[in-house]
């Protein structure tokens, strides 16, 4: 006679049938939804038995409740590595690994958040797109003396004023090269500069791209000799993307300015 904590055989039977028809890696909710069990203990402890673990595991701890497991993905052997590096699972990962007002983590700190079969996959899987730069746009990297805690972009933001809505449009300044003063280009850059930095959530930390974008009416050899007066008057300054971990297309480079080696494509505000 099985013992009273044995899991329900046929529950067991039924999610790994329901797992190995997935094309893609469900959440554990999704999965018991797709399979049509119930959220419960018995459910549970049938993803924890030996003859579920054999076929797929979740990317959470035997230690995490329920309610965290249910959250969590159920990968089969051949999603690993590519799923780990996915898009998908990093921002849910940094979502998941964030407590009160924490925010930001480290490698480390988000491989101790899977079970041990996982962690090293993960890091080796982090580090390649960190290397080369390939992270998506919704995750930031910030470089905390030597280390790098990585963020929900959108997390960034959501502590900074909401944004207001556009002032009243000044009158047109000039818009030829002719007419150009430097006084009016000034006066411009500082309209554009403040404009995408409320965009952006007021991060002091405008991508050269579409500053030039926005002085369309002044050449780039115009709007370099602008800026470079900025730069000497201590009003603005140009950073590099250095560190960052972000990967610029081609027209964010080709906006740029090169100095001493160094590809310049940020302004701040001094």
């Amino acid at each position: 006679m099985p013992s009273k904590m044995a899991p329900n055989e046929d529950l067991v039977t039924k999610l790994v049938k329901t797992i190995q028809t997935c094309t893609e890696p469900p959440t554990l909710r999704q999965l018991f939804d797709l399979a049509g069990v119930s959220h419960d203990a018995a459910s549970i402890k049938a993803v924890n038995s030996a003859a579920f673990k054999r076929v797929a595991f979740l990317t959470t701890s035997e230690s995490a409740t329920s309610a965290e497991k249910c959250d969590a993905y159920v990968l089969r052997p051949h999603d690993l590595p590519d799923f780990l590096g996915s898009d998908t699972f990093l921002e849910h990962h940094l979502r998941r690994a964030r407590k009160g007002k924490t925010h930001g983590f480290t490698e480390a700190d988000l491989a101790k958040l899977l079970p041990g079969k996982l962690k090293v996959a993960f890091r080796e899987a982090l580090d390649l797109r960190m290397t080369a730069c390939s992270l998506p746009s919704t995750v930031g990297v910030i470089a905390v003396k030597k280390a790098s805690y990585l963020f929900l972009v959108a997390e960034a933001r959501a502590f900074s004023q909401p944004v207001q809505a556009e002032p009243p449009k000044a009158e047109p300044l000039a818009t030829t090269t002719e007419q150009l003063t430097e006084e009016d280009f000034a006066t411009a850059f500082d309209l554009a500069f403040t404009r995408l930095d409320r965009e952006t959530g007021e991060l002091n930390f405008v991508p050269l791209l579409p500053l030039r974008n926005a002085l369309a009416w002044c050449s780039r050899e115009r709007f370099d000799i602008g800026l470079r007066e900025l730069r000497i008057h201590n009003k603005f300054g140009l950073d590099s993307p250095d560190g960052r971990h972000v990967q610029l297309s081609d027209d964010e480079r080709d906006a740029g300015i090169t100095e001493a080696g160094r590809l310049l494509v940020y302004v701040v505000r001094k």
